[in-house]
């Protein structure tokens, strides 16, 4: 019988648009793929690849306790009803309520993918570090269970893990993020007309736009005059959105 692999992702769109290669070469390798998340219009996208869909209540910034406490529940109710004999979270907040609903459920493999730290790991307001205390002491506590083990997209991530004592180096895989096709795109020798830098995400702080505005200033005073655009839409769930970074 093969197995199955459960993908826990917040959005469904942002799995259509970036993880379908990890289940397109999971269900390759002959595992039952199905993809867990939140349904936001691209469920039937989802489905046409071939993957069935679990559908789950879950906002990326929703704090109320009674509604956080019925996810963990729900999330508890599904693993148990699908047996998954491996699960991969993508992101912060399906890591977290997925690690607490496996300590009531069976799976032989936990794979917890960083997509990048975010605010609750770089701010340093009093209330995110706060939350940050919990996350990090959960994330421990799971991490006993050798099962479980860490996916970054970067050195710097990984070290903060290691740093947190959250996982060892041995149970951190520091990887490049799903990134791009490079044979859908044309090799320029020579670059025609005016240089172009362009930062492509949403228009938030932790996207990095201070430093990409911070480095634009910096290379036009030093005589390299070239247009740098933020490509992007700010996300009206944050508040440190582009506005703040002028």
């Amino acid at each position: 019988m093969s197995k199955k692999v459960i993908l826990f992702v917040a959005e469904d769109g942002h799995f259509y648009e970036h993880l379908l290669p990890i289940a397109r070469s999971a269900k390759e390798k002959g595992y039952i793929v199905e993809v867990l998340t939140k349904e936001g219009g691209y469920k039937t996208k989802v489905e046409e690849q071939g993957f069935k869909v679990l559908t789950i209540d879950i906002s990326r910034f929703c704090l109320n306790p009674f509604k956080e406490l019925k996810l963990i529940f729900n999330l508890i109710g599904i693993y148990r009803r699908e047996k998954p004999n491996i699960v991969q979270h993508f992101g912060i907040k399906p890591i977290i309520y997925g690690s607490i609903a496996l300590l009531f459920s069976k799976t032989e493999r936990v794979v917890n993918t960083f997509l990048g730290m975010g605010f609750i790991f770089l701010s340093e307001k009093i209330w995110v570090k706060v939350i940050r205390f919990f996350i990090c002491n959960i994330l421990k506590l799971v991490s006993i269970n050798k099962k479980y083990i860490y996916i970054t997209q970067n050195k710097d991530d990984a070290e903060l893990l290691r740093n947190l004592r959250i996982a060892s180096k041995d149970r951190i895989v520091n990887q490049c993020s799903v990134g791009i096709e490079p044979d859908n795109f044309k090799f320029l020798h020579e670059l025609p007309g005016k240089i172009i830098f362009a930062l492509v995400g949403r228009m938030i702080v932790d996207k990095g736009v201070g430093e990409f505005v911070t480095a634009a200033n910096l290379l036009n005073k030093n005589g390299l005059f070239a247009e740098f655009w933020l490509v992007g839409a700010p996300d009206e769930n944050i508040q440190d959105h582009l506005k703040k970074s002028n």
